[in-house]
C-alpha cells in the first residue's frame, strides 16, 4: 500500500521532519542501514534549505523551480526507503509506524456476511415483449456493506398458456408446470450489478405469465433470504 505523503509544502515539511527526526534517532535500534538514513539526511537537509528560499520573500521562479525538485527527489526517496527498509522490518510494529506518521496496516481480514436484506422490484412494461425490473431493497433499515450486497440474483421461468410443461422453442424457460412457490423453483437466473434490468422476451412469449423472484449475492457468491415471488405478462 503506498504511504499517503503530503502533498503541500507546509504540511510536507512538518511531516518530513518528524520522519527523519526519528529514522536518525532510532535507526540502530531499528536496524536501518546508515548509508540510506545518510542519504535521506543529506536530501532532507538540502530540501529544509530550498523550502526555506522560496519562503521568502524575495523568492523568484527559478528558486521555487528547485523547491519543487528537491520535493520531487526527497519524496521519491522517502518512498523507496519505506519499502524497501521500514514495511518488511520485523523491528518496526504499530508503535513505531505511528510515530513515523505512516499508515498502520490492518492485518485482520474484513469478513465478508451473506446478505441479510430482501430484494424485490417494480415491474415495469418499455414495449412489446419487454419486461424492466426496477431492484427495490425491502429491509431499508439494514446497513449492508457494499461487498455484502455485492450484486443481485433475478431467477425466473415461465409458465405455458396451458399450465404444464411444454418443449423449448427458442423462447426463456418454459418448465414451469405449475405457480411457484419459493425462488428454488425458478429454473433460470441472470446475475447483475444494476439497479434495473431488461429482459428481452422472445415473440412466441408474449401473453404467457412469467415468474421472478430476487435475492443479493455477497462478492463470494453467498446469497441472502429470498424476496417475494413477483408475476407479470409478457406483452
Amino acid at each position: 500500500m503506498a504511504e499517503s505523503i503530503p502533498r503541500s509544502f507546509a504540511e510536507f515539511r512538518v511531516w518530513v521532519t518528524n520522519f527523519n527526526t526519528v529514522v536518525q534517532a532510532q535507526k540502530d535500534t531499528l536496524g536501518l542501514p546508515a548509508e540510506a538514513c545518510t542519504k535521506l539526511n543529506t536530501l532532507f537537509t538540502a530540501y529544509i534549505l530550498k523550502d526555506d528560499r522560496a519562503e521568502s520573500g524575495d523568492a523568484t521562479s527559478v528558486i521555487r523551480r528547485e523547491r519543487r525538485e528537491a520535493n520531487s527527489e526527497l519524496t521519491a526517496f522517502v518512498r523507496l526507503f519505506i519499502n524497501k527498509y521500514i514495511n518488511f522490518n520485523d523491528a518496526i510494529g504499530v508503535p513505531q509506524r505511528l510515530e513515523l506518521r505512516l499508515h498502520v496496516h490492518d492485518t485482520k481480514p474484513t469478513p465478508v456476511l451473506p446478505p441479510s436484506a430482501q430484494a424485490t422490484a417494480e415491474i415495469r412494461f418499455p414495449g412489446i415483449h419487454l419486461i424492466e425490473l426496477r431492484v427495490e431493497k425491502i429491509n431499508s433499515d439494514i446497513a449492508d456493506s457494499d461487498r455484502t450486497n455485492y450484486g443481485l440474483r433475478i431467477y425466473y421461468g415461465i409458465m405455458p398458456n396451458l399450465g404444464s410443461s411444454a418443449p423449448s422453442g427458442g423462447g426463456a424457460a418454459r418448465e414451469l408446470t405449475a405457480p411457484p412457490q419459493s425462488g428454488d423453483e425458478l429454473p433460470h437466473s441472470v446475475f447483475t450489478r444494476k439497479k434495473t434490468h431488461r429482459f428481452d422476451f422472445p415473440q412466441e412469449d408474449r401473453g404467457k405469465k412469467v415468474y421472478f423472484c430476487l435475492r443479493y449475492e455477497n462478492s463470494k457468491g453467498e446469497a441472502g433470504p429470498w424476496g417475494p415471488i413477483l408475476d407479470a405478462i409478457i406483452p
